[in-house]
């Protein structure tokens, strides 16, 4: 998927590598490994055929974590072969195809630039 990808998930990629590259991975069957982080001994249960890892964020994000990354690299595989075609650059492009529309300050009324400035992220905190 490299050629496809938005270069911010080579990025991402490339700099989970270089952290992943720091775990212990221990093997429990074909697909299956237990990544473990060697300062303070936690660690996650990674499925690299099924995509899953117990931390659960590969799940969510359907983007390696790091768990993942370390157990994909321990597989001696490419992981953005990975990484879920949601984030290549056309999925992305139709993603947002049509819904960001320019905004013609011409046709602001003065009622809009008050409600605009009315609404302030310090107006709407939560308590």
């Amino acid at each position: 998927m490299e050629g496809t990808s938005a270069p911010w998930v080579v990025a991402r990629v490339k700099t989970l590598t270089v952290a992943a590259r720091k775990r212990f991975v221990s093997p429990s069957s074909e697909y299956v490994v237990e990544v473990m982080r060697s300062f303070d001994n936690s660690y996650a249960v990674v499925n690299v055929q099924e995509r899953t890892c117990s931390c659960g964020r590969w799940q969510e994000m359907q983007f390696p974590c790091i768990h993942a990354c370390a157990a994909i690299l321990f597989r001696r595989k490419d992981l953005l072969n990975y990484v879920s075609a949601y984030y290549s650059v056309v999925k992305l492009q139709a993603a947002f195809e049509g819904i960001t529309l320019p905004v013609d300050f011409n046709t602001i009324t003065n009622d809009d630039r008050s409600m605009a400035s009315a609404w302030t992220p310090q107006s709407c905190s939560v308590a």
